[in-house]
């Protein structure tokens, strides 16, 4: 059943993604969740930000926040989170935004991250992550949040965080341990290394490799 949800969701009708009312008309689309147009009750979550590899910036976190509010007056059986953007799911905080922010700002967009993270972590329903591409730093920790880990053929995940001198601030600390255990959670965290869709899936990391096919139209 989960192959067939993961595969049905790569079809053209996604190609014409729009979001909710409640996002502005006027602001690019950076984040939304929509429909499945043929199964009725699954509902997937979009990054959508190609000039930004989906990088987590002010726009993207609030119409996800925004989104995840409307989502959960719905009636749903379960949410795919995935991307629109070729070769990438998530590359993590923007590092251009956060660079022009202040100490006290840049906790605070931290903690406005943790806390959307732990909302998608919390939802009632079964969650998705359909990763293939780049998942660095936050984008392993959003991927994380969700119940099962779907890796592509070229699906990379990362915390990459320690090569910046930091550590990852929105769950990853916690919630890689609990997939894979601390020893491995460690070794990844300290090396910043990748991580492949085979030794994913061989960790724990991922629950099973899909081809996914079309999965960026």
């Amino acid at each position: 059943m989960l192959k067939v949800i993961v595969a049905s969701r790569y079809c053209s009708h996604l190609q014409q993604l729009t979001c909710y009312r409640h996002v502005a008309s006027l602001s690019p689309v950076q984040a939304s969740i929509e429909p499945h147009p043929e199964v009725q009750g699954v509902y997937t979550l979009t990054l959508n930000r190609p000039e930004a590899k989906n990088s987590l910036g002010h726009q993207l976190m609030k119409q996800l926040r925004d989104s995840l509010q409307a989502f959960n007056q719905q009636e749903a059986r379960c949410l795919l989170i995935n991307s629109a953007v070729q070769g990438t799911f998530c590359a993590g905080a923007d590092l251009k935004e956060r660079a022009a922010m202040s100490p006290e700002e840049g906790g605070e967009f931290v903690k406005g991250l943790r806390a959307t993270f732990s909302a998608i972590a919390g939802l009632p329903v079964p969650t998705i992550a359909v990763v293939d591409g780049y998942a660095i730093g936050g984008g392993t920790e959003l991927a994380l949040t969700a119940d099962l880990r779907v890796a592509g053929p070229s699906a990379k995940f990362s915390l990459r965080e320690t090569r910046l001198g930091i550590i990852p601030g929105a769950g990853g600390t916690q919630r890689l341990p609990r997939l894979i255990g601390r020893s491995k959670s460690k070794e990844m965290i300290f090396t910043g290394r990748f991580v492949g869709p085979e030794e994913a899936l061989n960790i724990g990391c991922s629950s099973l490799i899909e081809e996914c096919q079309g999965s960026h139209q």
